[in-house]
């Protein structure tokens, strides 16, 4: 990165040089024919004054003027700064001129009655019209104008051109930029799309198998429903920006029927929920990794017999405290290193907390040589009231 950055300035470096050399070339070539014989002592004095104003008028005019003002349709401040530049150019040529005559040995007189191709004519000319003839006098503004400012216009020219060739890519490559965007969307609502089919053909399934062996094995079909619950609940509740809390209990409750399915007997699992739920509100699936966590990162693992127990009851009409406790064998204990952590998968649903209930939760953690512990309290809100947006 530190190589690039010194490379990108060695460029602009190079292309500036290039540039001031290109003018000098110019002037020197043009200018240079007009140079009397009586002025040639002076010859490269007087040409590189010019370059100098020249350069002057395409620096600030590239680098400032275009750049801030003319690229950014800011018209007042670009004439404004123009009008300064040329005084500026002016004020130069009209301090510069007694230089240039000493420095030729040649009477003011003598350059007076000189024609105007005299290379020190344009220099006395400007000087005779005073340092501020800028200001009020059409000659000097056309002196200007006719001299550095004509060598400088074909540079600016050139530098314009440029920035609106760039300015033509840019918009060319942000509108294939676009497209490209705009066909990415497309293939991403055809994929949203697919998924959306997917999981309604899965619950229509279920909903088939369910009546198919409700008869034949009562136990397997009630896991059939539980299942298509959980599905239906994923599908068409969890779009919401909260759900009831007896519908997130309800799921997790559903969710520990299928896990001590899977288990059996060799993991006890118990749920509890106790206290008023009506009205009360949560972001969907805001407990579930709680639960998650103990089955992947607690029993997991062990070959002796292991619990899960969970516990939702309400304090204070609208405060949640939900616990998930669970065995740990010795092995697992490695997982839960930090007890500030909170067990592995637990550090984005704190961040998750953060954002949709600041200042509303608090998660406490418990861990022993064989157990584990994590307790969420968090203040809810009634379906009347406005709850946190995820």
């Amino acid at each position: 990165m530190k190589f690039h950055s010194i490379r990108s300035i060695l460029m602009r470096i190079v292309r500036r040089l290039v540039v001031w050399l290109l003018i000098g070339i110019s002037i020197f070539a043009i200018n240079g024919a007009y140079i009397r014989p009586d002025e040639q002592p002076i010859k490269n004095l007087v040409l590189i004054a010019m370059c100098g104003l020249v350069v002057l008028i395409y620096e600030v005019n590239v680098h400032w003027l275009f750049v801030r003002y003319l690229y950014n349709a800011r018209w007042i401040p670009f004439l404004i700064g123009s009008v300064v530049l040329l005084g500026t150019v002016h004020t130069l040529t009209y301090s510069a001129y007694p230089l240039l005559q000493s420095a030729a040995h040649i009477s003011e007189s003598k350059i007076a009655a000189g024609t105007s191709t005299s290379s020190l004519f344009y220099w006395y000319r400007i000087h005779q019209l005073g340092i501020l003839g800028w200001l009020y006098k059409w000659e000097a503004i056309s002196l200007i104008l006719l001299n550095p400012y004509f060598y400088a216009s074909l540079f600016l020219l050139a530098a314009l051109f440029r920035y609106y060739l760039s300015l033509g890519f840019d918009v060319r490559q942000t509108e294939l930029t676009n497209l490209a965007l705009n066909q990415e969307n497309n293939l991403l609502e055809l994929d949203l799309l697919k998924a959306q089919l997917n999981p309604h053909f899965l619950l229509n399934a279920l909903n088939s198998i369910y009546v198919r062996v409700i008869n034949a094995d009562e136990q397997a079909a009630n896991l059939v429903l539980r299942l298509a619950e959980l599905m239906r609940y994923n599908l068409y509740e969890t779009d919401a920006t909260t759900v009831s809390l007896d519908q997130e209990l309800n799921y997790i409750e559903n969710y520990l029927q299928l896990e001590q399915a899977r288990h059996g007997q060799r993991v006890e699992i118990l749920f509890s929920s106790e206290g008023t739920h009506e009205n009360l509100v949560i972001v969907p699936l805001i407990l579930l990794a709680f639960v998650e966590n103990a089955f992947k990162h607690g029993i997991g693992g062990q070959q002796q017999e292991a619990y899960v127990w969970v516990e939702a009851h309400i304090e204070q009409a609208t405060t949640l405290v939900f616990t998930v406790q669970n065995s740990l064998a010795t092995s697992q204990q490695r997982h839960f290193p930090d007890q500030k952590s909170g067990g592995i998968g637990l550090p984005n649903v704190r961040q998750r907390l953060s954002l949709l209930y600041p200042n509303a939760h608090q998660v406490d953690v418990e861990h022993s040589a064989d157990s584990y512990s994590v307790t969420l309290t968090l203040q809810l809100a009634s379906a009347t009231v406005e709850t946190p947006h995820s």
